[in-house]
């Protein structure tokens, strides 16, 4: 498969914070090309929004609200963060098909959450193998077809 082969490109939402702007998820995603479309949105600060839900208490820590994120999902099939809130209502926001969070645990996400939407839990699993061998960007895609 070629990255031509797409129909259209994959919308993906990078969601940055102080430690990690989005503009690193675009520029990593830059090779990429036309089939992806990145929207960025920066968290501004590093403080946290009350948690407000069973699933944004469920979180050890995030920065930003919740409902922020939520607002910026729907029309992206990828949603990319590191210390942006990935709860239930996120989740339930658009159809994703992949989250991924660019630390060393997912200290801000609700993995319950993410194991019972279903079309997010079934990529899971074969993402992690992809970027766990390291296999190229566009095998990530293959996953997403």
């Amino acid at each position: 498969m070629t990255l031509h082969a797409l129909a259209r490109p994959v919308g993906v939402l990078a969601v940055g914070d102080a430690f990690m702007p989005a503009g690193l998820f675009t520029a990593a995603l830059a090779g990429l090309g036309a089939a992806v479309a990145v929207t960025e949105l920066q968290i501004a600060g590093s403080g946290a929004a009350p948690p407000r839900t069973r699933s944004e208490r469920a979180l050890r820590e995030y920065v930003g609200d919740p409902a922020e994120v939520a607002g910026a999902v729907p029309g992206h099939e990828v949603l990319l963060v590191h210390g942006a809130p990935v709860t239930a209502e996120v989740l339930d926001s658009a159809p994703l098909r992949l989250v991924g969070c660019a630390r060393g645990g997912p200290v801000n996400v609700d993995v319950a959450a993410a194991i019972l939407n279903e079309k997010t839990a079934e990529n899971a699993n074969q993402a992690a193998l992809a970027m766990a061998g390291r296999v190229g960007q566009l095998s990530l895609l293959n996953y997403l077809q």
